[in-house]
Protein backbone atom coordinates (compact mmCIF):
# COMPACT_ATOMS: atom_id res chain seq x y z
CA UNK A 1 0.00 0.00 0.00
CA UNK A 2 3.15 2.29 0.61
CA UNK A 3 4.42 1.69 -2.52
CA UNK A 4 1.50 2.30 -4.21
CA UNK A 5 1.20 5.64 -2.34
CA UNK A 6 4.43 6.79 -3.13
CA UNK A 7 3.53 6.18 -6.70
CA UNK A 8 0.90 8.33 -6.81
CA UNK A 9 2.42 10.71 -5.24
CA UNK A 10 5.26 11.11 -7.31
CA UNK A 11 2.86 10.77 -10.92
CA UNK A 12 1.29 13.39 -8.70
CA UNK A 13 4.44 15.93 -8.46
CA UNK A 14 5.29 14.83 -11.73
CA UNK A 15 1.75 16.71 -13.54
CA UNK A 16 2.26 19.27 -11.49
CA UNK A 17 6.39 20.45 -12.20
CA UNK A 18 4.88 19.45 -15.91
CA UNK A 19 2.18 21.67 -15.77
CA UNK A 20 4.06 24.61 -14.44
CA UNK A 21 6.73 24.17 -16.88
CA UNK A 22 4.18 24.83 -19.55
CA UNK A 23 2.70 27.61 -18.17
CA UNK A 24 6.16 29.25 -17.82
CA UNK A 25 6.91 28.38 -21.11
CA UNK A 26 3.98 29.79 -22.54
CA UNK A 27 4.33 32.86 -20.28
CA UNK A 28 7.92 33.66 -21.40
CA UNK A 29 7.26 32.90 -25.11
CA UNK A 30 3.42 35.49 -24.79
CA UNK A 31 6.49 37.95 -23.28
CA UNK A 32 9.09 37.22 -25.86
CA UNK A 33 6.52 38.00 -28.35
CA UNK A 34 5.55 40.96 -26.71
CA UNK A 35 8.72 42.57 -26.51
CA UNK A 36 9.69 41.31 -29.90
CA UNK A 37 6.62 43.40 -31.02
CA UNK A 38 7.49 46.37 -28.92
CA UNK A 39 10.96 46.28 -30.64
CA UNK A 40 9.56 46.45 -33.69
CA UNK A 41 6.98 48.98 -32.72
CA UNK A 42 8.83 51.03 -31.21
CA UNK A 43 10.61 53.68 -33.88
CA UNK A 44 7.07 54.90 -35.14
CA UNK A 45 5.15 54.47 -32.13
CA UNK A 46 7.55 56.80 -30.02
CA UNK A 47 10.11 57.96 -32.82
CA UNK A 48 14.10 57.97 -33.28
CA UNK A 49 16.29 59.11 -30.84
CA UNK A 50 19.33 59.92 -33.15
CA UNK A 51 18.15 63.38 -34.56
CA UNK A 52 15.33 65.84 -33.65
CA UNK A 53 13.03 68.10 -36.33
CA UNK A 54 14.85 70.78 -34.73
CA UNK A 55 18.33 70.11 -36.03
CA UNK A 56 16.70 69.93 -39.57
CA UNK A 57 15.21 73.41 -39.56
CA UNK A 58 17.99 75.70 -40.47
CA UNK A 59 18.79 78.28 -38.24
CA UNK A 60 18.53 81.68 -38.75
CA UNK A 61 21.55 83.91 -40.07
CA UNK A 62 22.84 85.67 -37.69
CA UNK A 63 23.25 89.78 -38.46
CA UNK A 64 26.61 90.52 -40.66
CA UNK A 65 27.22 93.33 -37.95
CA UNK A 66 25.65 94.97 -35.46
CA UNK A 67 24.83 98.17 -36.83
CA UNK A 68 22.92 96.11 -39.28
CA UNK A 69 19.14 95.99 -37.65
CA UNK A 70 17.17 92.74 -37.89
CA UNK A 71 14.17 92.42 -40.18
CA UNK A 72 11.00 92.91 -39.18
CA UNK A 73 9.33 89.10 -38.58
CA UNK A 74 6.23 91.08 -40.52
CA UNK A 75 7.90 91.88 -44.20
CA UNK A 76 7.13 89.52 -46.56
CA UNK A 77 10.36 88.03 -47.45
CA UNK A 78 11.01 86.35 -43.97
CA UNK A 79 7.43 84.99 -43.61
CA UNK A 80 8.19 83.10 -46.76
CA UNK A 81 11.47 81.92 -46.05
CA UNK A 82 9.90 80.24 -42.64
CA UNK A 83 7.19 78.66 -44.33
CA UNK A 84 9.08 77.50 -46.79
CA UNK A 85 11.59 75.93 -44.26
CA UNK A 86 8.70 74.87 -42.28
CA UNK A 87 7.11 72.99 -44.82
CA UNK A 88 10.73 71.18 -45.93
CA UNK A 89 10.65 69.84 -42.59
CA UNK A 90 7.26 68.39 -42.48
CA UNK A 91 7.74 66.79 -45.58
CA UNK A 92 11.06 65.31 -44.39
CA UNK A 93 9.71 64.14 -40.95
CA UNK A 94 6.47 62.50 -43.35
CA UNK A 95 8.90 60.95 -45.20
CA UNK A 96 10.33 59.27 -41.86
CA UNK A 97 7.67 58.13 -40.12
CA UNK A 98 6.25 56.62 -43.76
CA UNK A 99 9.73 54.43 -43.05
CA UNK A 100 9.66 53.77 -39.54
CA UNK A 101 6.24 52.47 -40.00
CA UNK A 102 7.15 50.35 -43.52
CA UNK A 103 9.70 48.93 -41.25
CA UNK A 104 7.59 48.03 -38.28
CA UNK A 105 5.20 46.34 -40.61
CA UNK A 106 7.84 44.10 -42.54
CA UNK A 107 8.82 43.32 -38.47
CA UNK A 108 5.45 41.88 -37.90
CA UNK A 109 5.03 39.86 -41.00
CA UNK A 110 8.50 38.30 -39.67
CA UNK A 111 7.10 38.11 -36.32
CA UNK A 112 3.55 36.29 -37.93
CA UNK A 113 5.39 34.00 -39.96
CA UNK A 114 7.39 32.53 -37.54
CA UNK A 115 4.30 32.50 -35.02
CA UNK A 116 2.60 30.34 -37.87
CA UNK A 117 5.90 27.95 -38.44
CA UNK A 118 6.15 27.50 -34.24
CA UNK A 119 1.67 27.01 -34.72
CA UNK A 120 2.83 23.85 -37.07
CA UNK A 121 5.33 22.58 -35.93
CA UNK A 122 2.74 22.61 -32.45
CA UNK A 123 -0.02 20.50 -34.44
CA UNK A 124 2.81 18.23 -35.83
CA UNK A 125 4.13 17.39 -32.44
CA UNK A 126 0.04 16.88 -31.13
CA UNK A 127 -0.59 14.44 -34.09
CA UNK A 128 2.77 12.63 -33.53
CA UNK A 129 1.95 12.08 -29.50
CA UNK A 130 -2.09 10.89 -30.57
CA UNK A 131 -0.42 8.24 -32.83
CA UNK A 132 1.91 7.23 -29.90
CA UNK A 133 -1.39 6.92 -27.26
CA UNK A 134 -2.98 5.03 -30.08
CA UNK A 135 0.12 2.69 -30.43
CA UNK A 136 0.02 2.47 -26.60
CA UNK A 137 -3.27 1.80 -26.35
CA UNK A 138 -3.14 -1.06 -29.12
CA UNK A 139 -0.62 -2.95 -27.17
CA UNK A 140 -2.66 -2.05 -23.99
CA UNK A 141 -5.61 -3.72 -24.83
CA UNK A 142 -3.75 -6.55 -26.70
CA UNK A 143 -1.72 -7.63 -23.82
CA UNK A 144 -4.87 -7.39 -21.73
CA UNK A 145 -6.28 -9.72 -23.78
CA UNK A 146 -4.06 -12.19 -23.92
CA UNK A 147 -3.85 -12.15 -19.96
CA UNK A 148 -7.44 -12.64 -20.42
CA UNK A 149 -7.13 -15.91 -22.35
CA UNK A 150 -4.74 -17.71 -20.20
CA UNK A 151 -7.07 -16.83 -17.55
CA UNK A 152 -10.18 -18.19 -19.29
CA UNK A 153 -8.02 -21.21 -19.70
CA UNK A 154 -6.78 -21.40 -16.32
CA UNK A 155 -10.44 -21.73 -15.16
CA UNK A 156 -11.21 -24.53 -17.69
CA UNK A 157 -8.61 -26.51 -16.12
CA UNK A 158 -9.93 -26.13 -13.25
CA UNK A 159 -13.82 -26.57 -14.25
CA UNK A 160 -12.46 -30.01 -15.84
CA UNK A 161 -10.53 -30.66 -12.70
CA UNK A 162 -14.54 -30.35 -10.20
CA UNK A 163 -16.01 -32.62 -12.96
CA UNK A 164 -13.78 -34.78 -12.74
CA UNK A 165 -14.28 -35.13 -9.22
CA UNK A 166 -17.87 -34.85 -9.44
CA UNK A 167 -18.00 -37.61 -11.69
CA UNK A 168 -15.65 -39.98 -9.47
CA UNK A 169 -17.80 -38.90 -6.38
CA UNK A 170 -20.90 -40.35 -8.56
CA UNK A 171 -19.15 -43.01 -9.30
CA UNK A 172 -18.47 -43.71 -5.35
CA UNK A 173 -22.02 -43.09 -4.77
CA UNK A 174 -23.38 -45.50 -7.30
CA UNK A 175 -21.11 -48.22 -6.12
CA UNK A 176 -22.53 -47.44 -2.02
CA UNK A 177 -26.11 -47.65 -3.42
CA UNK A 178 -25.78 -50.85 -5.28
CA UNK A 179 -23.34 -52.57 -2.26
CA UNK A 180 -26.51 -51.53 0.31
CA UNK A 181 -29.52 -51.73 -2.09
CA UNK A 182 -28.91 -54.54 -4.34
CA UNK A 183 -32.82 -54.22 -5.26
CA UNK A 184 -31.97 -51.03 -7.17
CA UNK A 185 -28.65 -52.50 -9.01
CA UNK A 186 -29.21 -52.89 -12.79
CA UNK A 187 -32.55 -51.25 -12.49
CA UNK A 188 -32.49 -50.07 -15.90
CA UNK A 189 -32.07 -53.42 -17.26
CA UNK A 190 -35.24 -54.55 -15.22
CA UNK A 191 -37.54 -51.79 -16.24
CA UNK A 192 -36.70 -52.64 -20.15
CA UNK A 193 -37.31 -56.11 -19.86
CA UNK A 194 -40.91 -55.43 -17.41
CA UNK A 195 -41.35 -53.11 -20.60
CA UNK A 196 -40.44 -55.51 -22.92
CA UNK A 197 -43.01 -58.10 -21.46
CA UNK A 198 -45.47 -55.08 -21.32
CA UNK A 199 -45.22 -54.62 -25.19
CA UNK A 200 -45.91 -57.92 -26.31
CA UNK A 201 -49.37 -58.30 -24.20
CA UNK A 202 -50.89 -55.42 -25.37
CA UNK A 203 -52.38 -54.73 -28.75
CA UNK A 204 -50.00 -53.47 -31.43
CA UNK A 205 -51.30 -50.68 -33.55
CA UNK A 206 -52.42 -52.32 -36.70
CA UNK A 207 -55.19 -53.90 -33.90
CA UNK A 208 -57.00 -50.58 -33.01
CA UNK A 209 -58.60 -50.18 -36.59
CA UNK A 210 -61.64 -50.07 -35.82
CA UNK A 211 -64.10 -49.98 -31.74
CA UNK A 212 -64.16 -54.14 -32.27
CA UNK A 213 -60.59 -54.21 -31.10
CA UNK A 214 -62.03 -53.15 -27.75
CA UNK A 215 -64.61 -55.56 -28.16
CA UNK A 216 -62.22 -58.26 -28.81
CA UNK A 217 -61.09 -57.79 -25.76
CA UNK A 218 -61.85 -60.31 -22.23
CA UNK A 219 -62.50 -58.47 -19.17
CA UNK A 220 -58.91 -60.28 -18.03
CA UNK A 221 -56.92 -58.42 -20.91
CA UNK A 222 -58.47 -55.01 -19.91
CA UNK A 223 -57.60 -55.53 -16.64
CA UNK A 224 -54.00 -56.41 -17.64
CA UNK A 225 -53.65 -53.53 -19.56
CA UNK A 226 -54.95 -51.27 -16.24
CA UNK A 227 -52.07 -53.25 -14.45
CA UNK A 228 -49.79 -52.04 -17.17
CA UNK A 229 -50.38 -48.69 -16.25
CA UNK A 230 -50.47 -49.02 -12.99
CA UNK A 231 -46.73 -50.41 -13.11
CA UNK A 232 -46.24 -47.56 -15.68
CA UNK A 233 -47.11 -45.10 -13.24
CA UNK A 234 -44.75 -46.49 -10.28
CA UNK A 235 -41.87 -46.93 -12.14
CA UNK A 236 -42.10 -43.32 -13.45
CA UNK A 237 -40.45 -41.99 -9.62
CA UNK A 238 -37.29 -43.46 -11.34
CA UNK A 239 -37.67 -40.76 -14.01
CA UNK A 240 -37.55 -43.55 -16.81
CA UNK A 241 -37.67 -41.04 -19.68
CA UNK A 242 -33.76 -39.79 -18.97
CA UNK A 243 -32.77 -43.54 -20.52
CA UNK A 244 -32.99 -43.26 -24.15
CA UNK A 245 -33.54 -46.98 -24.55
CA UNK A 246 -36.62 -46.79 -22.11
CA UNK A 247 -37.91 -43.74 -23.67
CA UNK A 248 -38.18 -45.22 -27.10
CA UNK A 249 -40.62 -47.91 -25.18
CA UNK A 250 -42.07 -45.81 -23.25
CA UNK A 251 -43.08 -43.73 -26.27
CA UNK A 252 -44.90 -47.25 -27.92
CA UNK A 253 -46.83 -47.99 -24.42
CA UNK A 254 -48.23 -45.03 -23.92
CA UNK A 255 -49.33 -44.48 -27.86
CA UNK A 256 -51.09 -47.90 -26.84
CA UNK A 257 -52.64 -46.40 -23.71
CA UNK A 258 -54.17 -43.68 -25.82
CA UNK A 259 -54.99 -46.17 -28.10
CA UNK A 260 -57.10 -48.31 -25.34
CA UNK A 261 -58.81 -45.50 -24.21
CA UNK A 262 -60.09 -43.80 -27.23
CA UNK A 263 -61.31 -47.05 -27.97
CA UNK A 264 -62.91 -47.42 -25.07
CA UNK A 265 -64.52 -44.04 -25.21
CA UNK A 266 -65.66 -44.81 -28.77
CA UNK A 267 -67.91 -47.87 -27.62
CA UNK A 268 -69.34 -46.69 -24.38
CA UNK A 269 -72.77 -45.33 -24.47
CA UNK A 270 -72.24 -41.86 -22.69
CA UNK A 271 -69.39 -40.65 -24.71
CA UNK A 272 -67.11 -41.14 -21.27
CA UNK A 273 -65.10 -37.47 -21.14
CA UNK A 274 -63.06 -38.86 -18.62
CA UNK A 275 -61.68 -41.70 -21.20
CA UNK A 276 -61.53 -39.33 -24.06
CA UNK A 277 -59.42 -36.96 -21.64
CA UNK A 278 -56.91 -40.01 -20.53
CA UNK A 279 -56.60 -40.52 -24.23
CA UNK A 280 -55.46 -37.50 -25.24
CA UNK A 281 -52.97 -36.97 -22.22
CA UNK A 282 -51.25 -40.32 -23.20
CA UNK A 283 -50.67 -39.09 -26.69
CA UNK A 284 -49.37 -35.57 -25.47
CA UNK A 285 -46.65 -37.66 -22.92
CA UNK A 286 -45.60 -39.34 -26.02
CA UNK A 287 -45.35 -36.29 -28.01
CA UNK A 288 -43.32 -34.85 -25.54
CA UNK A 289 -40.77 -37.56 -24.69
CA UNK A 290 -40.83 -37.87 -28.79
CA UNK A 291 -41.51 -34.84 -30.10
CA UNK A 292 -40.16 -35.48 -33.64
CA UNK A 293 -42.47 -38.48 -34.08
CA UNK A 294 -45.04 -38.90 -36.71
CA UNK A 295 -46.98 -40.87 -35.38
CA UNK A 296 -47.78 -39.31 -31.80
CA UNK A 297 -49.17 -36.24 -33.50
CA UNK A 298 -51.15 -38.33 -36.07
CA UNK A 299 -52.39 -40.37 -32.73
CA UNK A 300 -53.72 -36.99 -31.14
CA UNK A 301 -55.17 -35.73 -34.21
CA UNK A 302 -57.09 -39.22 -34.67
CA UNK A 303 -58.59 -38.40 -30.91
CA UNK A 304 -59.74 -35.39 -31.35
CA UNK A 305 -61.41 -36.61 -35.01
CA UNK A 306 -62.89 -39.21 -33.23
CA UNK A 307 -64.40 -36.92 -30.39
CA UNK A 308 -65.91 -35.31 -33.01
CA UNK A 309 -67.29 -38.10 -34.84
CA UNK A 310 -69.02 -39.14 -31.52
CA UNK A 311 -70.45 -35.18 -30.45
CA UNK A 312 -71.14 -35.12 -33.99
CA UNK A 313 -74.19 -37.50 -33.65
CA UNK A 314 -75.33 -37.13 -30.35
CA UNK A 315 -79.14 -35.77 -29.50
CA UNK A 316 -79.39 -32.69 -28.36
CA UNK A 317 -76.42 -31.75 -30.92
CA UNK A 318 -73.33 -30.18 -29.39
CA UNK A 319 -72.43 -26.56 -29.58
CA UNK A 320 -70.99 -26.01 -32.98
CA UNK A 321 -68.06 -23.77 -31.65
CA UNK A 322 -66.86 -26.83 -29.68
CA UNK A 323 -67.05 -29.28 -32.74
CA UNK A 324 -65.16 -26.80 -35.04
CA UNK A 325 -62.28 -26.50 -32.08
CA UNK A 326 -62.45 -30.18 -31.88
CA UNK A 327 -61.85 -30.43 -35.84
CA UNK A 328 -59.06 -27.32 -35.73
CA UNK A 329 -56.88 -29.16 -33.29
CA UNK A 330 -57.23 -32.44 -35.09
CA UNK A 331 -55.97 -31.06 -38.45
CA UNK A 332 -53.44 -28.99 -36.83
CA UNK A 333 -51.72 -32.26 -35.82
CA UNK A 334 -52.25 -34.01 -38.88
CA UNK A 335 -50.59 -31.10 -40.62
CA UNK A 336 -48.04 -31.42 -37.92
CA UNK A 337 -47.34 -35.27 -38.96
CA UNK A 338 -47.26 -34.69 -42.14
CA UNK A 339 -44.68 -31.82 -41.32
CA UNK A 340 -42.47 -34.33 -39.94
CA UNK A 341 -42.14 -37.23 -42.35
CA UNK A 342 -38.87 -37.25 -44.58
CA UNK A 343 -38.06 -37.84 -48.25
CA UNK A 344 -38.48 -41.69 -47.44
CA UNK A 345 -41.11 -41.43 -44.62
CA UNK A 346 -45.08 -40.65 -45.37
CA UNK A 347 -47.29 -41.09 -42.76
CA UNK A 348 -50.36 -42.55 -44.88
CA UNK A 349 -52.76 -42.34 -41.01
CA UNK A 350 -51.99 -38.33 -41.07
CA UNK A 351 -52.93 -38.08 -44.51
CA UNK A 352 -56.25 -40.09 -44.33
CA UNK A 353 -57.84 -38.70 -41.44
CA UNK A 354 -56.47 -34.93 -42.30
CA UNK A 355 -58.57 -35.72 -45.81
CA UNK A 356 -61.68 -36.74 -43.34
CA UNK A 357 -61.21 -33.71 -41.01
CA UNK A 358 -61.62 -31.61 -44.34
CA UNK A 359 -64.65 -33.39 -45.24
CA UNK A 360 -66.21 -32.75 -41.76
CA UNK A 361 -65.42 -29.31 -42.17
CA UNK A 362 -67.47 -28.85 -45.79
CA UNK A 363 -64.20 -28.63 -47.63
CA UNK A 364 -64.86 -31.62 -50.47
CA UNK A 365 -62.63 -29.96 -52.79
CA UNK A 366 -59.45 -30.19 -50.10
CA UNK A 367 -60.49 -33.48 -49.11
CA UNK A 368 -59.92 -34.71 -52.59
CA UNK A 369 -56.60 -32.73 -52.75
CA UNK A 370 -55.18 -34.62 -49.82
CA UNK A 371 -56.55 -37.31 -51.21
CA UNK A 372 -54.68 -37.10 -54.20
CA UNK A 373 -51.45 -36.44 -52.50
CA UNK A 374 -51.25 -39.32 -50.50
CA UNK A 375 -52.15 -41.18 -53.77
CA UNK A 376 -49.21 -39.68 -55.68
CA UNK A 377 -46.80 -41.15 -52.78
CA UNK A 378 -48.03 -44.56 -52.19
CA UNK A 379 -44.91 -45.45 -53.41
CA UNK A 380 -43.30 -44.23 -49.63
CA UNK A 381 -45.70 -45.69 -47.70
CA UNK A 382 -44.74 -48.39 -45.66
CA UNK A 383 -46.61 -52.15 -46.41
CA UNK A 384 -48.61 -51.93 -43.31
CA UNK A 385 -49.76 -48.50 -43.38
CA UNK A 386 -50.85 -49.70 -47.25
CA UNK A 387 -52.67 -52.23 -46.12
CA UNK A 388 -54.41 -50.41 -43.56
CA UNK A 389 -54.83 -47.04 -45.12
CA UNK A 390 -54.60 -47.12 -48.69
CA UNK A 391 -57.61 -48.82 -49.86
CA UNK A 392 -59.88 -46.34 -47.91
CA UNK A 393 -58.16 -43.40 -49.34
CA UNK A 394 -59.28 -45.07 -53.18
CA UNK A 395 -62.66 -45.24 -51.94
CA UNK A 396 -63.10 -42.28 -50.07
CA UNK A 397 -61.35 -40.45 -53.21
CA UNK A 398 -63.83 -41.68 -55.04
CA UNK A 399 -66.90 -40.73 -52.88
CA UNK A 400 -66.14 -37.57 -52.56
CA UNK A 401 -65.47 -36.98 -56.27
CA UNK A 402 -68.95 -38.52 -56.53
CA UNK A 403 -70.39 -35.86 -53.89
CA UNK A 404 -69.05 -33.06 -56.10
CA UNK A 405 -70.73 -34.39 -59.13
CA UNK A 406 -74.07 -34.26 -57.30
CA UNK A 407 -73.74 -30.83 -56.11
CA UNK A 408 -72.82 -29.88 -59.77
CA UNK A 409 -76.10 -31.70 -61.02
CA UNK A 410 -78.20 -30.01 -58.25
CA UNK A 411 -76.88 -26.71 -59.59
CA UNK A 412 -77.93 -27.88 -63.59
CA UNK A 413 -73.80 -27.74 -64.12
CA UNK A 414 -73.72 -31.14 -66.21
CA UNK A 415 -70.69 -30.68 -67.89
CA UNK A 416 -69.29 -30.75 -64.26
CA UNK A 417 -71.16 -33.32 -62.97
CA UNK A 418 -69.89 -36.29 -65.83
CA UNK A 419 -66.58 -34.87 -65.24
CA UNK A 420 -66.40 -35.51 -61.39
CA UNK A 421 -68.26 -38.68 -62.37
CA UNK A 422 -65.54 -39.48 -64.88
CA UNK A 423 -62.86 -38.97 -62.47
CA UNK A 424 -64.59 -41.06 -59.09
CA UNK A 425 -64.35 -44.19 -61.61
CA UNK A 426 -60.92 -43.17 -62.51
CA UNK A 427 -59.72 -43.12 -59.20
CA UNK A 428 -60.91 -46.36 -57.87
CA UNK A 429 -60.16 -48.08 -61.03
CA UNK A 430 -56.20 -46.76 -60.28
CA UNK A 431 -57.44 -48.77 -56.73
CA UNK A 432 -58.04 -51.11 -58.05
CA UNK A 433 -54.96 -51.51 -61.19
CA UNK A 434 -52.78 -50.56 -58.18
CA UNK A 435 -53.54 -53.72 -55.52
CA UNK A 436 -53.73 -56.01 -58.94
CA UNK A 437 -50.42 -54.99 -59.86
CA UNK A 438 -48.81 -56.04 -56.11
CA UNK A 439 -49.51 -59.86 -55.37
CA UNK A 440 -48.49 -58.93 -51.35
CA UNK A 441 -51.33 -56.54 -51.24
CA UNK A 442 -54.15 -58.76 -52.43
CA UNK A 443 -56.02 -57.61 -48.87
CA UNK A 444 -56.41 -54.40 -49.91
CA UNK A 445 -57.52 -55.27 -53.25
CA UNK A 446 -60.20 -57.35 -51.64
CA UNK A 447 -60.98 -54.45 -49.40
CA UNK A 448 -61.39 -51.99 -51.75
CA UNK A 449 -63.88 -54.45 -54.03
CA UNK A 450 -65.70 -54.70 -50.73
CA UNK A 451 -66.20 -50.94 -49.92
CA UNK A 452 -67.13 -50.21 -53.44
CA UNK A 453 -70.04 -52.68 -53.30
CA UNK A 454 -71.47 -51.61 -50.03
CA UNK A 455 -71.48 -48.49 -51.55
CA UNK A 456 -73.56 -49.52 -54.55
CA UNK A 457 -76.17 -51.40 -52.26
CA UNK A 458 -76.56 -49.65 -49.47
CA UNK A 459 -77.41 -46.07 -51.58
CA UNK A 460 -74.24 -44.64 -50.37
CA UNK A 461 -72.40 -41.37 -52.57
CA UNK A 462 -71.00 -43.96 -55.62
CA UNK A 463 -75.01 -45.13 -55.87
CA UNK A 464 -75.75 -41.55 -57.36
CA UNK A 465 -73.24 -41.85 -60.11
CA UNK A 466 -74.72 -42.18 -63.75
CA UNK A 467 -75.92 -45.27 -64.73
CA UNK A 468 -73.08 -45.92 -67.15
CA UNK A 469 -70.47 -45.15 -64.63
CA UNK A 470 -71.87 -47.55 -62.44
CA UNK A 471 -71.75 -50.34 -64.62
CA UNK A 472 -67.90 -49.54 -64.95
CA UNK A 473 -67.75 -49.58 -60.93
CA UNK A 474 -69.61 -53.55 -61.33
CA UNK A 475 -66.99 -54.68 -63.40
CA UNK A 476 -64.36 -53.58 -61.55
CA UNK A 477 -65.92 -55.55 -58.31
CA UNK A 478 -66.37 -58.52 -60.23
CA UNK A 479 -62.58 -58.37 -61.71
CA UNK A 480 -60.08 -60.99 -59.69
CA UNK A 481 -56.71 -59.88 -58.72
CA UNK A 482 -53.69 -61.50 -60.68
Amino acid sequence: MSEDFGKQRKTFWTHKVVERGLFLLCAGLLLSIAAITLIAARPWVFGTTDSHPSDSVPKAAKPESASQPPKQPGSSAARDAIETRFDDAKKDLEERIDADRKNANERIDEKTDGAKELLDKLITLVGVYSVILGITAFFTVKYAREEAKGEIENFRKKIEEIEGGIEKKIEKIEEEIERDFPAVSRLDERVQRLMREMELRMPSEADWNDDDSFRALNEEERQEILNNEATIAALSVFALDRSPSVRARLVSIYGAFARFYVSRHNTSPDLSEPDYVRALSYASKSIELSPDSMGGFRLRGAIYLSRYERLSKIAPPVDDTRLKHLLQSAESDFAEAISKGTGDQVDAGAYYNQALARFYGGDIAGAVAVSRRLVGLRSKISSLHREKYLPDIYLNLGCFLAMLAGRAAGQNQTEAAEQFSTEAVQALTSGIDDFKSTVTLDGGFAQLQKGIRKELLTGGDLSQLGSAHKEKLETLIKSEAV
